[in-house]
Parts: structure tokens; sequence; C-alpha cells
């Protein structure tokens, strides 16, 4: 009883618990002064140092995460209504979800782009941060507190999270963040699992984990989503601008200016793509098809020259790294500080997606490039906020504008699946998985553990 008062400040008793992530480098309280040495199992007597007096406990091994993949937000419900039922149902856990459903600052919740508001609303250039946010740390960064405000000490609903989120002025979305560190398991969508960059944005490690895939029938097209890539002209050209008014101010120029060169000569390329594109038409759209190795061939001959694949990808990567830094800087200096002018984040993403898709296709010497299928399509569509007379709506005629998009088409799921192969186990559970060969072989992954239920159904009828 002591020793958790002491441990807990005297109201709030320590949680056991939590030395089963406590980081092994972080300096430890000094132990009382004991007898120099302490009796194993087998008789033994093992001393530290020359009477030391401290115990040196058998290493302990660290249990692995949990990561359950769901296809929506709305089936982890069901799972968390399920796992209540188990005796389990007190394990720490976290449920990853976007802001469209955690979101509860009153003026973001309501606007139709969270994501990109949200993100503004934390620049404090722009919008000096978020109240909601900032109580993260102090009211919900722990499971204790957390259930202490739900009132439960089972596993819990998003709903329920969302309500003691508005209960106390905390953000629900970056609170499941802080408590994902600390959670022996994770609910989340597919996509969080299984796309390269939201793993890398939610900081979400596969390595020796274990990995569960409900409703894995649609796992298929999910890799094969994740692993493809589709960018505008009008995009294009606007982070070409961007990295040259990054030039004109000096900040990395070199960097920045190789990548306005790659981005001239990527919007060239697709312009003349798009008067040539004969290969599909239809009423409103024409299309332009290359196989992997020949469309990677142009772009070697003109877009990767006089710099190649290479070079633009450690331009990137330092360009990234100057955005990361700068973002900080502003942030550190505040609203009413000089600020350092920074790569856009549309840029960022898009040249990060580009290149995100590039990396599978030069993978293990270029092995998936044939997986793949590059297209560019010049296209009329609807302008955004066009309205039409009559039925369609009110105002002039309808607004047509003429876009051009490249596309990257993944066919085969065993390009972005062969990334999850690091995981000490992947268990993919359906009702509809039969026949199991042929989804092994689409995943390209053996599976040395195979179950197959009977059919409800009998045979003969």
């Amino acid at each position: 009883k002591a020793e958790s008062l002491g441990g807990g400040g005297g109201f709030i008793p320590a949680d056991p618990d939590d030395d089963d992530f406590a980081d092994p480098t972080a300096k430890k309280p000094a132990r009382p002064e004991a007898s120099s040495g302490y009796h194993l199992p087998g008789g033994d007597i093992k001393t530290v140092g020359a009477g030391a007096g401290y115990l040196r406990m058998p290493k302990r091994k660290k249990c692995p995460r949990i990561y359950f993949g769901t296809r929506t937000h709305k089936q982890v419900a069901q799972i968390v209504r399920e796992l209540k039922k188990t005796a389990y149902s007190g394990v720490r856990m976290t449920i990853l979800a976007s802001r469209e459903h955690t979101c509860i600052h009153p003026t973001i919740s309501k606007s139709f782009n969270k994501n990109q508001d949200c993100q503004d609303l934390m620049d404090r250039r722009k919008g000096g941060g978020c109240r909601f946010q900032a109580n993260v740390k102090q009211k919900m960064a722990s499971h204790h507190s957390v259930r202490a405000y739900i009132g439960s000490d089972q596993a819990w609903d998003l709903e329920e999270l969302v309500k003691a989120g508005k209960k106390v002025k905390a953000c629900p979305y970056y609170a499941t963040r802080e408590l994902k560190n600390s959670a022996q398991i994770i609910l989340c969508p597919y996509n969080y699992l299984v796309e390269p960059r939201i793993r890398k944005s939610m900081e979400i490690f596969l390595k020796n984990q274990i990995v569960i895939l409900d409703e894995a029938h649609n796992i298929e097209d999910s890799a094969r989503e994740a692993a493809s890539g589709k960018f505008k002209l009008d995009d294009v050209t606007a982070a070409l601008q961007d990295c040259e008014r990054m030039v004109e101010h000096d900040i990395l120029p070199g960097v920045h200016g190789g990548l306005a060169a790659f981005l001239s000569r990527l919007g060239t390329w697709m312009q003349k793509s798009a008067e040539d594109a004969k290969d599909y038409s239809d009423f409103n759209s024409s299309t332009k098809v290359w196989t992997g190795t020949s469309g990677m061939a142009e772009w070697n001959e003109i877009l990767f020259y006089p710099e190649t694949y290479g070079d633009i990808k450690i331009k990137l990567q330092e360009a990234l790294k100057e955005q990361s830094a700068a973002f900080e800087q502003n942030n550190e200096d505040g609203a009413d500080e000089g600020h350092t002018k920074v790569l856009s984040k549309m840029t960022s993403d898009l040249l990060d997606g580009i290149f995100s898709v590039l990396d599978f296709m030069h993978r293990k010497d270029s092995l998936y490039r044939d997986d793949y299928r590059m297209s560019v399509v010049k296209a009329q569509e609807r302008k955004k906020g066009g309205k039409a007379r009559g039925w369609t709506g009110k105002g002039d005629v309808p607004s047509l504008v003429s876009t051009v998009t490249l596309n990257f088409w993944c066919l085969n799921p065993g390009v972005c699946f062969d990334e999850m192969l690091d995981c000490k186990s992947i268990v993919l559970t359906s009702g509809t998985l039969s026949p199991m060969v042929t989804f092994a072989s689409e995943l390209e992954v053996k599976f040395p553990i195979t179950l197959e239920a009977n059919h409800v159904i009998d045979k003969s009828q």
C-alpha cells in the first residue's frame, strides 16, 4: 500500500502495466540497499558487481502489438462490442480514425475539408493553434484518464471517446494517436495499415507486430488502390509555381530548382501525351496507355534527364526535411513573429505521391514494373462550383473545363502487400476467401496455416 501511494502521489495508485512499455534506457530511481545476491529457482546465487546490492532481473520479452484492420469505420463498433464480451475487455486499446469521425472543434467539425482546415488551424501563421488539441497531453494522454472520463474500465467505442472529448474539451483525434504509443491492441481501417504514406504519417511500424484483417476478401482491392496514384495537370502546375517561389526566396535553391525543373518536364510531357491520347475514347474523354516498362523507358529518356530518378528523389527528401524544420520553427516563433517561407503541403503531397508509386515500380530491381499501367486521360469535366440552368441547378450555362490526369494503375495486390511481410504474424479472416489457393497467389504470399470451415448448406442440397 505504501509503495502504491508513493508511486501514485498519494491519490492515484501506480499502474503496474505501465512498465510494459517503459523506456529501458530511461534513468530509474535508486533502489534501497539490499543483499549482494539473489536466489533463482535453481538455487543459484548471482552477485552484481562488488557487492553493489542491485538485482539483475531476467530480460523481459516485449509483447507484440496487435493491429486489427477493418474495412470501414462502422465495423469498428462491432469489433468493440465483441471485445467487451471476452476476458480481454480491459486491454489497453485505441481506435485510429479520421478527423471526419473525431473532430469536435465547433467550426472545423462542420467544414467540408476537415483535414486541410485542421492543418491550417494548427499552423500558427494562419490559425494560431487548436485549444482542443492543446488539452490532449494534460487530459487524455493515458488510458487511465480516458477510462475515467468515459466511466468504464472496459473497451470503449469511438462515439464514447468523442463524447468524453467534448466533456473535457480535448481532441479525440490526437488523443487516439497519443494512446497508440502504449496500446496493446489498435483498431483501424485497412488503409491505415496498407498505404505506406498513411503508415508513415501515423507512425505505424508493423515489423514484428501482429496484424489481423477482418473481411479480408476486400484486401486485394485496398492493396491495389494503395499502390496506385492519380495526379492532375493543374496540381502539377501549382506545385511547379510553389517550387519556383521557394527558389525566389533563396531557400535551398538547388533543391527546389531541381524539383521545379522536373515538374516542368512532367507538365510538358502530360500536355503532349494528352494531345496524342487516341488509344481509348468515349463521348467526353480520350486516353493514352503505356505498360510499366514502356512508360518508365519514356520517363527515363524525357523526365529523368539530365537528372536521374535517384537524383530527384534525394532532392525531394531534402525538401521534405526543410519543410518539416520550417513548420516547427514557425510554430515555435508564434503568430506575431516573422515566418520562414515553407513549401506547401499540397506540393509535398503531390511529389511524395508520385515518388511513392515510382518506388513500388523500382523495387527489387524493377520486379513489379510490368504490374503497372500508366495512362494520361484528357477529359471534359464540370468545373468545381459550376452550375447549369433548369433541373440541374440555377445559374448560367454549365461550366465545363478540359482536364489532363496522369494515372498509375497497379494490377497486382502483391506489390503493396509485400511490405507487410515483416510482421510477426498476419491473420486474414473472411467468410468468402474460398478458393484460398488463388487468393494467396493474388497476394503472392504463402500461408502456412489455413482453416476453411464447411459451408452451412449441405453439398447434397
